[in-house]
């Protein structure tokens, strides 16, 4: 069997036309709002991990998007206030570790 066979026979179940309606096509609607910096969230492991929540102005919910930086989050090759402000002008919360 084919390892492509079994690709194409999820692909023909689970890709509708929305499949291809990537966030970043979706229209501006949102102001930005609030960016709490540095809440230290903790994990199982005790460790605390640095995070900046971005949020577009007015009352939520708003789906969240999660990224996560292996080194930095404010590092200057990070681009992460600008993807986050992307992200929050289209109706999401960035939160940014």
């Amino acid at each position: 069997m084919d390892v492509s066979d079994g690709f194409r026979a999820w692909k023909d179940k689970h890709e509708t036309p929305a499949y291809h309606t990537i966030p970043s096509a979706l229209p501006e609607r949102a102001a930005q709002g609030p960016v709490i910096s540095d809440i230290m969230v903790p994990m199982r492991d005790g460790i605390e991990l640095a995070t900046d929540v971005y949020l577009p102005a007015g009352d939520g919910p708003y789906p969240p998007i999660l990224t996560r930086m292996p080194y930095g989050k404010t590092e200057p090759y990070c681009f992460m206030p600008a993807i986050a402000r992307h992200w929050v002008r289209r109706g999401y919360a960035a939160v940014v570790q």
